[in-house]
C-alpha cells in the first residue's frame, strides 16, 4: 500500500471532485502537451514505419516510389534481408559487449568508507536485472535504436506481491488443554519482488519535448507516453493506493469511439502488425458476440511528467519548479497527480547517430535505405529476367512440321515432320530451333556485391565481424587490423548508447535503492565479491545477507571498456601459457603460487568443482610423530619441501609440455 503525505492525500480529494476547475485545468494541461509533441513526433512515423518493412524484408505490393510508381511491380519479388542481417550483427556486438558482463555498470565507492556499500549495491543491481529481465529490455531498447533512431526505456519502482499457500503447525486444544498439534494450510501475501522495473516505450507512443533534443531528457519541461490497461489493472493499483477515480473513468466500447482531440486524430499505428497479419484496432467492449463488463474495458492512459510550480497550478505549497507526474484516463479523468519520486524524469533515450543540433536522428536502417532498395532491385530485375528466359521460345518453319504436335500439352511429345521432308538430312535441325536470348542483367549479381560492400562500410558490419570468411585472402595482421577498425566504429556508438540511457537508467536505480528498498534478504553473490568484500567464500556459501541501511555511500559509475567477453576456452589456454612461464622462470615460480592459477584455469574449461578433488590435509598425533621421527621413517618438512616442489614442477612442466604437443 503506496502512503501519501497530508499535502497529497488532500489533492486527491480535491480531483475527485470531476467537474471542478482544477481537474479541468490539468486535464487541458496534459492535453495540450500531448497535442503539441505529437504535431512534432507525427513526422517520423512514416520513416519508422519503412524501416519495420526494410527491417523485416516486408514487400509491400501497395507501395510506391515518389513518382507514384509501383516499387514491386512481380508477384514473386522480394525485399533481400541484407539489413536483417546488418541490423543483427551490430545488436550482437551491442549486446554482449555491454550486457554480457557482469558488473553492467562497475560501481565504485568515492570514499573508503564507500567501498563495501558499492560492492553490495552491484550485487543488488545484478539481482534485481536478471528478475527483471533487464536483459531483455536492453536489448529492445538497442534494437529501437538501430531501427528507429531512437530506443526509449522507463524505469519505475516495483512491489509485487501475490498469495502463496503455507502449512504452520496450530495447537488442538479443548476446554483450554492442548491435546496435539494439527497442521493448518492458510493463503498468506508475500513480497515476491521489490526493485526497479526497467520497461520499453515504443516511439510511436513517445511523446517529448519537441524544442530540445530527443534524448536529452534532463532539460526538457514535459515527456509522456501513451499506454493501454485494462479496467482490472487500474482496479487493483487503486486498490495499492497508486491510482484514484477509477470507477468515473468513461469506458470506451465499439460504439462510442471518438477521437476526444488533436494528439488522437494522427496515426499512431506501427506496421508489426501487418507484416505479422495480427492487426486489430477495435475494442472488445461493445462486440455483439461478447457479454461485455467493466472487466473488458481497455483504458487508454497518457502518463505525463512535467516540470512545474506547484503553487502556480494549486497543486501544491511549493513556489519552485518541481517534477510531477500526471496521469490521464481516457481523455478525461485525472487518475493520478503526485510528485516524482526520483528528481529527474524517468524516461532514458538513446540514439544511434547523436547529435545535439537536431530535434531527432536517423537510424542505421534508414542510412542503409536507399542502398537495401537498390540491392533489392537488382537481384528482383535479374531474378525476373532469368524466369523469362526458362520458359521455352522455339522458332519454328510451318512447313517443315506438324504444328498441332508441337502445341500438344502432354508431357511427353512425339512431333512429326511433314512427308516431305521424312528422312531429309538435317532437317529436324532446320524445322525447330530454341530461341536464343542473351540475359542483360547477368551483371547484376556483381553489382549487388558492390552495394553490399557500401552497406557495410556505412555500418561497420563487415565480413569478419558476421563471421563470414572472406573470399580475398589477407594475412593475419591485416585481419586483425580490419576488424579493430571495424569495431572501434561500433564501439564509438556503444559508447553513445551507455552514456546517453543505460548510464543515467542505472544511477537513477541506485536511488531508487538507497531510498525505497525495505526488504532484508540474501542475494547470490560469486567467490570474487565475497573475496572484494574482504569475506572468505567457503565460509559465504555463495549467499550474502543485506539490509537496506548498508547501501547508503557515495558512488561513481564506470564506463566499461566494450569489449566483447573473451571466450573461457581461449582464456584457458592464456592461462596454460602463464602457468609454463611460472614453472620455467625459477624467480616467478618462487614469486608465484600455481595451484590458484591451475584452478583458474580449469575453472574458464567449465569445471567448477576443483575443490572436490583436492587432497585433504590429515593431522596425525604428537606422541606418533615424534616415534617416527626416532625411527628415521620421517623427515623434518623443510627437508623435503624443496625435493618435493622440484620432482612437481618437474611433472607439471612434462605433461603441459605433452598438452600443448596434442
Amino acid at each position: 500500500m503506496i502512503e501519501l503525505d497530508r499535502e497529497q492525500k488532500n489533492l486527491r480529494t480535491k480531483l475527485e471532485d470531476t467537474n471542478s476547475t482544477l481537474h479541468q485545468d490539468l486535464v487541458k494541461l496534459v492535453r495540450d502537451r500531448f497535442t503539441y509533441s505529437a504535431r512534432h513526433m507525427s513526422g517520423r512515423y512514416e520513416s519508422f514505419r519503412k524501416a519495420e518493412k526494410q527491417h523485416l524484408a516486408y514487400v509491400d505490393p501497395d507501395e510506391v516510389d515518389k513518382n507514384g510508381k509501383q516499387i514491386f511491380t512481380q508477384a514473386r519479388d522480394i525485399v533481400v534481408p541484407y539489413t536483417y542481417a546488418v541490423m543483427q550483427t551490430r545488436l550482437t556486438f551491442f549486446f554482449f559487449s555491454m550486457i554480457g558482463k557482469n558488473p553492467i555498470v562497475p560501481i565504485t565507492g568515492r570514499g573508503p568508507n564507500d567501498t563495501v556499500p558499492a560492492k553490495l549495491m552491484e550485487v543488488i543491481q545484478d539481482y534485481q536485472f536478471s528478475e527483471a529481465k533487464g536483459a531483455v529490455t536492453e536489448y529492445c531498447f538497442l534494437q529501437d535504436c538501430e531501427r528507429y533512431g531512437m530506443g526509449i526505456m522507463r524505469n519505475v519502482w516495483s512491489s509485487m506481491e501475490e498469495e502463496r499457500w503455507s502449512i504452520n503447525r496450530k495447537p488442538l486444544t479443548i476446554m483450554g488443554f492442548k491435546l496435539a498439534d494439527r497442521l493448518v494450510r492458510e493463503r498468506h501475501r508475500v513480497t515476491t519482488y521489490e526493485g526497479n522495473q526497467p520497461t520499453n516505450i515504443s516511439p510511436y507512443n513517445f511523446f517529448p519535448d519537441p524544442r530540445v533534443n530527443v534524448s536529452d531528457v534532463k532539460h526538457m519541461e514535459f515527456c509522456g507516453y501513451r499506454v493501454t490497461k485494462s479496467y482490472n489493472y487500474l482496479k487493483v493499483a487503486e486498490e495499492n493506493g497508486e491510482y484514484f477515480n477509477i470507477e468515473k473513468i468513461p469506458l470506451i466500447s465499439k460504439d462510442n469511439q471518438n477521437k476526444s482531440f488533436e494528439a488522437d486524430k494522427i496515426s499512431t499505428e506501427s506496421n508489426l502488425g501487418r507484416i505479422v497479419n495480427m492487426t486489430a484496432t477495435d475494442t472488445l467492449m461493445g462486440d455483439p458476440s461478447t457479454n461485455s463488463t467493466k472487466d473488458a474495458a481497455s483504458i487508454k492512459l497518457e502518463e505525463l511528467e512535467i516540470r512545474l510550480i506547484p503553487r502556480d497550478h494549486g497543486i501544491g505549497t511549493r513556489s519552485y519548479p518541481q517534477e510531477y507526474l500526471i496521469t490521464l484516463a481516457n481523455d478525461q479523468i485525472i487518475i493520478k497527480c503526485e510528485p516524482l519520486i526520483y528528481p529527474e524524469f524517468t524516461y532514458y533515450v538513446g540514439e544511434a547517430n547523436h547529435d545535439y543540433a537536431s530535434p531527432a536522428n536517423l537510424s542505421t536502417v534508414d542510412m542503409c535505405n536507399g542502398l537495401s532498395d537498390q540491392l533489392s532491385w537488382l537481384f528482383n530485375s535479374h531474378m525476373a529476367n532469368v524466369r523469362k528466359i526458362i520458359n521455352n521460345s522455339m522458332v519454328v518453319d510451318p512447313s517443315m512440321i506438324e504444328i498441332k504436335d508441337l502445341l500438344d500439352s502432354s508431357p511427353v511429345k512425339i512431333i512429326r515432320l511433314k512427308e516431305d521432308f521424312w528422312g531429309v538430312d538435317g532437317a529436324v535441325g532446320k524445322a525447330i530451333q530454341q530461341l536464343q536470348i542473351n540475359d542483360i542483367t547477368r551483371s547484376h549479381i556483381q553489382d549487388s556485391q558492390v552495394v553490399m560492400n557500401l552497406i557495410q562500410r556505412v555500418s561497420a558490419a563487415t565480413d569478419n565481424i558476421m563471421g563470414m570468411v572472406e573470399e580475398v585472402k589477407r594475412t593475419a595482421t591485416e585481419t586483425s587490423s580490419t576488424i579493430n577498425l571495424a569495431t572501434a566504429r561500433l564501439k564509438l556508438t556503444a559508447y553513445l548508447y551507455f552514456t546517453l540511457a543505460i548510464k543515467p537508467m542505472f544511477k537513477a536505480q541506485v536511488h531508487n535503492n538507497q531510498g525505497l528498498l525495505t526488504e532484508d534478504r540474501f542475494y547470490k553473490i560469486t567467490d570474487e565479491t565475497a573475496i572484494a568484500l574482504g569475506q572468505n567464500p567457503e565460509e559465504m556459501k555463495n549467499r550474502i545477507f543485506v539490509s537496506p541501511d548498508q547501501l547508503y555511500g557515495n558512488f561513481d559509475f564506470d564506463i566499461p571498456s566494450f569489449d566483447m567477453p573473451i571466450d573461457k576456452t581461449n582464456m584457458a589456454k592464456v592461462w596454460q601459457g602463464i602457468i609454463k612461464d611460472v614453472v620455467s622462470n625459477p624467480v616467478l615460480s618462487q614469486k608465484f603460487d600455481i595451484f590458484p592459477m591451475f584452478q583458474q584455469m580449469i575453472y574458464n574449461m567449465g569445471i567448477t568443482n576443483s575443490k572436490d578433488f583436492e587432497m585433504k590435509t590429515k593431522v596425525m598425533p604428537d606422541d606418533k610423530v615424534q616415534q617416527m621421527a626416532k625411527d628415521g621413517s620421517l623427515a623434518p618438512l623443510n627437508d623435503v619441501a624443496n625435493i618435493n616442489q622440484d620432482k612437481m614442477l618437474e611433472q607439471l612442466m612434462a605433461s603441459m609440455g605433452n598438452g600443448t604437443s596434442q
